[in-house]
């Protein structure tokens, strides 16, 4: 029979916060080496480190990071053979999804910058965002591709969990980007004139994600809320510092995401 006295269930307690801080402290010390590595890269570390880990859930679906890890680059294989690179945007059409981050991550890999265009846009909005980036490439879900407002030359069509139709490379993306290349491009709204685009480039996000675990402590241990839609700055700060250091990120549907108390 089990002792549950409270002496016998302190006891456990500070064993688990002991055996949780001390696998935190093990995972901080693994990744000060890579320190000066990308997202991808830091997002393929955790992956390596703690496959089976949660780093995504929406509703009743998660993504381990191996998960997330393997259809990132399965995605940026694809995008690779398209011609994505350097500085190439590449249009990220998708709801708040498990597909949507994946979708990211796999532009990051391929080495291009990701352009969020958010499916609830007015169309004048998106077509101009589209044709002011100049991309050509679009990344979207499998049951959009038939209602899209915009003309891309190539799409790339996942399901909502970020898989492919057909089985693609799995081997892992060998990332080649440097500090200048861009990470992503955002729109301001246009409230005073058009929109202006604002390019981010790789080494700025670093810059951004290194003071975020520094400022915030962030752990293994932490659980995220991604609300903000990924066309606003702040769904950088929601994203990609808790990724690269091993957190769990939880979206929210539409309803739950403009409760408070829902979200608590």
């Amino acid at each position: 029979m089990c002792d549950t006295t409270p002496n016998s269930i302190e006891q456990q307690s500070s064993f688990n916060r002991a055996k949780l801080q001390s696998t935190s402290t093990v995972i901080s010390q693994q990744l000060d080496s890579l320190s000066q590595l990308g997202v991808p890269e830091l997002v393929s570390a955790q992956a390596a480190i703690t496959p089976r880990a949660t780093a995504l859930t929406h509703g009743r679906r998660s993504l381990s990071y191996q998960e997330l890890d393997r259809r990132a680059d399965r995605v940026a294989h694809v995008l690779r053979s398209l011609g994505v690179g350097p500085d190439v945007v590449v249009g990220l059409y998708l709801d708040r999804s498990l597909a949507m981050i994946v979708g990211a991550l796999a532009i990051l890999k391929a080495g291009g910058a990701y352009l969020p265009l958010d499916p609830s846009y007015p169309t004048d909005r998106l077509t101009f965002l589209w044709k002011d980036a100049r991309a050509t490439i679009l990344v979207t879900g499998e049951c959009m591709v038939d209602a899209l407002p915009l003309r891309p030359e190539r799409v790339v069509a996942v399901n909502p969990e970020g898989q492919l139709a057909l089985d693609q490379i799995t081997k892992p993306v060998a990332v080649q980007s440097k500090a200048n290349d861009l990470a992503y491009v955002i729109y301001t709204s246009g409230s005073t004139g058009q929109p202006k685009g604002v390019e981010i480039t790789r080494g700025g996000l670093l810059n951004l994600i290194r003071w975020h675990h520094r400022a915030f402590r962030i752990t293994p241990n932490d659980r995220a809320s991604h609300l903000s839609a990924l066309g606003f700055d702040a769904a950088v700060w929601e994203l990609w510092p808790y990724l690269t250091n091993g957190a769990s990120i939880h979206l929210p549907d539409g309803v739950t995401a403009n409760d408070p108390e829902a979200c608590a």
